[in-house]
């Protein structure tokens, strides 16, 4: 799988290390916010699941502009679910980093 230079940057940073390096990527909204967090109270995992619709759709956008990655192009409901369940083992992570790691993970078995 190829990477852009600034996704091989974001996956360094937010792969390699947690959520201590997330904090020199910019992260708007609630993805700045941990699995507990985003899974703490119903109208905060619908906020969550919005924020992770949209950069979903972005990752998927770079992608397909740069040819550098495939599209991942799922169910919106198996998305959200395949993110849930890696907040489940990792609840301190970043809902970003959540969603970044689920793309990843989830493009690479396809």
């Amino acid at each position: 799988m190829k990477l852009e230079p600034a996704a091989l940057v974001l996956w360094a940073v937010m792969g390699s290390t947690g959520a201590s390096a997330a904090d020199q990527v910019m992260i708007a909204g609630i993805g700045r916010q941990t699995c507990v967090y985003w899974t703490s109270a119903p109208e905060v995992k619908a906020e969550g699941e919005k924020w992770a619709l949209g950069f979903w759709s972005a990752l998927n956008y770079v992608a397909a502009v740069t040819k550098q990655q495939n599209q991942l192009i799922i169910d919106p409901q198996r998305m959200l679910d395949e993110i849930e369940k890696m907040c489940a083992q990792r609840p301190d992570q970043l809902l970003a980093e959540s969603v970044w790691i689920t793309f990843l993970t989830l493009n690479k078995s396809q």
